[in-house]
């Protein structure tokens, strides 16, 4: 009994290297998508508090756009992201002005990151251009006596 189980074993001398070979691309592309999609959902979570924290930054009164630009740099540098396009659009009865005063009614932070410089693998996501956008109501008192 023990001779026949000795030649089953030694006719098996490669089969784990071609079972290796065979498994290892499928498993190393599954481990290589779930870091890439790990990256987009922390991005995509980062980017989103971004514009909601520069937009709740600037709506307060006496904070400036520049400040609030900063904040959102700031939080999307934790992460790293990369060539990321950040706008803050102040805006009146929907015309969009430079600055915010009384006149403001809704701050819109709108964030652009190109997933293309944010993967940890490129190729996979080379087209995708991840988009978050915060829209709050200004917090400043409007005297309509005047």
């Amino acid at each position: 009994m023990n001779r026949i189980l000795n030649n089953k074993r030694r006719n098996r001398t490669g089969a784990t290297a071609v079972e290796f070979a065979m498994v290892s691309p499928v498993f190393f592309l599954m481990l290589f998508a779930c870091f890439e999609f790990g990256k987009i959902s922390m991005v995509e979570a980062f980017a989103e508090n971004a514009a909601f924290k520069a937009a709740r930054h600037v709506v307060v009164l006496g904070a400036t756009v520049e400040e609030s630009f900063q904040e959102a740099v700031d939080t999307l540098a934790i992460v790293g992201v990369r060539n990321a396009q950040i706008t803050i659009e102040p805006s009146t009865d929907g015309f969009i002005q430079n600055e915010i005063d009384d006149g403001t009614d809704t701050i819109t932070v709108r964030i652009l990151i190109p997933m293309k410089d944010n993967l940890i693998v490129t190729g996979f996501f080379n087209d995708f251009v991840m988009e978050k956008e915060a829209v709050l109501s200004t917090e400043r008192f409007r005297n309509n006596a005047d």
